[in-house]
């Protein structure tokens, strides 16, 4: 239909409701009324004529205040008369409160800011709402009505019977029953959740309103009938159907209430799409509904409810939310999550939720789903049975503490990462196996006290230093490899890559097996290896000192047969002493013997025994003397150093 066809549609509906405006009402008497004022009105009586006007389609006229024309104040006027407009109704209302308190009682007035309608009672209400929809029928929640009031000059009932749209209603303390059964005048009547009587009223049960008389529909509009046509069964208002796809007023006013139940937290249109329906699927189905994401009458009325039930979201691995730091906050107060709680939705929350829900009785899932977070928050929430047990997929500084130790104690050459990973489990298996405990990969409290105390069993590989490992005994390898000649780097006690190219050079140069890591054999050849090395150093000291001193002692004028003897026995104070490895008892321990073979005159050859009683070393110099025109003299031949073992 095109845009100017639909304008002369909506100008000839305006001029027909003008024109039935203009019919005459004529008075008539109506039997069995409810009393009213003078003027007659009540409010069951309200609530039929606005049915009424419902159901026989009356236009919205702005400004219109006659039957089959009306806007929304003048739908309450053309019954009730007195104020005109919505704001002076409500000002002259003698009763008003807000819309959580609405009593039960046909045909009071409601009230939004700019806007009225009438309650026609069991959570419905009547309004002339626009040009575009006309008079609407609909949930009372579903428009946004901030009060009702009691309208003036209308009567409402106190105590007794109202026959109302073809159902019986019993009024106590002004307002009708409902969900009871009363004994009146002798006989016991049940009244259901809509107020309405279940079964067969007394024949004195009062005034009817909005039953038909012929062809007129009763509206009690000062006891008068409308002259319209109708047939002895009330028309049906049109079946509600929003979906995927349509444009629609109310389609805002439905995403509002969603949004207020936590189905719906996009953009507040009018627009019905497809994240729409699926909000509304999930509404359908916690209202115990069919799941078919349509709204018909039966979502809307159940989502216009005051008993309509609100979404808890369900959360899983890698959602991301504020609830969940209140989830974690609430698992670590029952023993089940160990990390500080974040918005973050981790493995760890996961092994946490599962925890909870096995203590439970649930469903085991991980998932934190309304059943799951309904029972978290129950009184009689159960704590952890197992609380401070670690296992995979924890997360948090207790695990990073678990780590280093396991580190510290060599079952892992793994950097602590905080989570219990694969790495971390086959570290907690490995000490499990070398303690004689089943390895289960968790560790409980009092196996942690264990591990953590002086009595826990290292790695049988503890002293086979290797990459990754690092501490003292790594310094003292490194310091090692330095003074064999293997290793130029730092000794920072961290077993790294060019420490274990050290080692490997090492077990190359003494014929072991290149594995880069230090066991029993390779720690045995370098205690010999820092042995020889040591002896080596300590025979050349001997021997640089050695040599000097005789030199001293030969060289040393005037040479005489008894002079070279009185020397060579004070040669410990010309600083042979001085040699690496002697004490204070080296001049005690050092025998000295020399034997003149030949004559110094003669040229003959003297040899120098010098005797180490502590050390082992011997020492044999071999000199020769000479005659020379200055003075006589002695030349060091040669110095020779010995090993007494050989």
């Amino acid at each position: 239909m095109s845009q100017r066809t639909g304008w002369m549609k909506k100008k000839v509906k305006a001029a027909v409701a003008l024109l039935l405006a203009a019919i005459v009402v004529i008075p008539v008497g109506v039997q069995n009324s409810v009393t009213a004022d003078a003027a007659g009105a009540t409010g069951p009586g309200m609530a039929a004529y606005a049915l009424n006007a419902y159901y026989s389609g009356w236009s919205y006229v702005y400004g219109g205040s006659s039957a089959g024309a009306v806007d929304c104040s003048g739908l309450i006027y053309s019954y009730a008369g007195g104020a005109r407009t919505d704001s002076a109704q409500i000002a002259a209302a003698p009763q008003r409160g807000s819309l959580s308190s609405l009593p039960r009682i046909h045909g009071l007035g409601l009230h939004s800011p700019g806007h009225c309608g009438v309650y026609v009672g069991n959570g419905m209400a009547v309004d002339a709402r626009n040009s575009q929809y006309g008079v609407v029928y609909q949930s009372v929640y579903s428009y946004g009505w901030s009060e009702w009031f009691k309208i003036a000059g209308v009567s409402y009932p106190d105590t007794g019977w109202v026959n109302f749209n073809g159902q019986t209603f019993y009024y106590q303390n002004g307002q009708y029953v409902v969900n009871v059964t009363l004994t009146i005048d002798g006989v016991a009547y049940t009244f259901g959740s809509d107020g309405a009587l279940i079964g067969t009223p007394p024949a004195n049960a009062g005034a009817s309103y909005g039953t038909s008389v012929g062809n007129s529909v009763t509206n009690n509009t000062n006891n008068a009938v409308v002259n319209q046509p109708v047939n002895n069964t009330p028309s049906q208002p049109a079946a509600l159907r929003l979906e995927v796809g349509m444009y629609d007023d109310r389609i805002l006013e439905m995403k509002t209430r969603l949004n207020e139940l936590n189905y719906y937290n996009a953009e507040l249109t009018t627009y019905f799409g497809e994240f729409t329906g699926e909000c509304v699927k999930n509404f359908q189905t916690d209202a115990g509904l069919e799941a078919t994401g349509v709204v018909d009458q039966a979502t809307w009325d159940a989502m216009m409810s005051d008993s309509a039930p609100t979404y808890v979201p369900t959360y899983t691995l890698g959602n991301y939310a504020e609830d969940i730091v209140t989830i974690e906050t609430r698992l670590k107060e029952l023993g089940y999550f160990y990390d500080e709680p974040t918005t973050y939705f981790g493995e760890d929350t996961v092994v946490a939720v599962s925890d909870f829900q096995a203590a439970a009785g649930l469903e085991v899932t991980g998932q934190a789903d309304k059943a799951t977070t309904e029972a978290l928050y129950a009184e009689d929430a159960p704590s952890n049975p197992q609380a401070g047990t670690l296992k995979k997929n924890l997360a948090g500084d207790v695990v990073v503490e678990l780590q280093n130790r396991l580190r510290e104690l060599r079952y892992t050459t793994a950097e602590a990462t905080s989570t219990f990973d694969d790495a971390t489990e086959a570290a907690v298996k490995a000490y499990q196996a070398a303690a004689g405990l089943e390895q289960t990969g968790q560790l409980d409290k009092a196996a942690l006290e264990i591990l953590y105390s002086e009595d826990v069993v290292r790695s049988p590989a503890y002293d086979d230093l290797q990459l990754g490992y690092e501490g003292d005994d790594v310094a003292q390898l490194q310091e090692n490899l330095t003074t064999l000649a293997y290793y130029a780097g730092e000794a920072n006690g961290l077993f790294d890559e060019s420490t274990k190219a050290a080692v490997e050079a090492f077990q190359t140069a003494k014929g072991l097996e290149v594995t880069g890591i230090v066991d029993e054999a390779v720690r045995d050849a370098l205690d010999k290896a820092l042995e020889a090395k040591e002896q080596a150093d300590n025979d050349a000291k001997v021997s640089a000192v050695a040599q000097e001193t005789v030199e001293q002692v030969l060289n040393s004028a005037p040479f005489t047969e008894a002079s070279v003897g009185n020397r060579m026995m004070a040669a410990p104070n010309l600083g042979l002493e001085r040699a690496a490895g002697f004490d204070g008892q080296s001049q005690q321990s050092l025998i000295w013997v020399w034997v003149l073979v030949g004559s110094f005159a003669a040229g003959g050859t003297a040899i120098l025994v010098v005797a180490n009683r502590r050390y082992g070393y011997v020492a044999m110099m071999m000199a020769r003397r000479r005659k020379a025109k200055a003075a006589d003299k002695v030349d060091v031949l040669s110095t020779v150093v010995f090993d007494n073992e050989d």
